[in-house]
């Protein structure tokens, strides 16, 4: 994989992070070019308090850890939709 391509990710927190590759223990969302995959994210996840966290929308309000799972694929699903040049949305079998 090209230098300028990493990976989208979040914690179980709904916390988002970009890296070469992902972290263990967090979950990978997509992965493609750095600038395009950022300004993808970005633009639609939801903003933390802090004004700086992005977060995948609904994780945080989740109940729990299994509607915090299809909170994460529902926003797989939705960013999967807007198409961008070599952005890949690393969607699990059956999501």
């Amino acid at each position: 994989m090209a230098d300028n391509f990493v990976f989208a990710f979040c914690w179980a927190t709904g916390a988002i992070g970009f890296a070469r590759k992902v972290p263990r223990g967090a979950i990978g969302i997509a992965r493609g070019p750095r600038t395009t995959l950022r300004n993808l994210v970005e633009g639609t996840a939801r903003l933390a308090y802090d004004n700086k966290t992005l977060l995948v929308p609904g994780i945080p309000e989740a109940p729990n850890q299994t509607r915090g799972i299809v909170a994460l694929h529902e926003y797989m699903k939705w960013i999967a939709k807007h198409d961008r040049v070599g952005v890949k949305v690393l969607m699990q079998e059956g999501a």
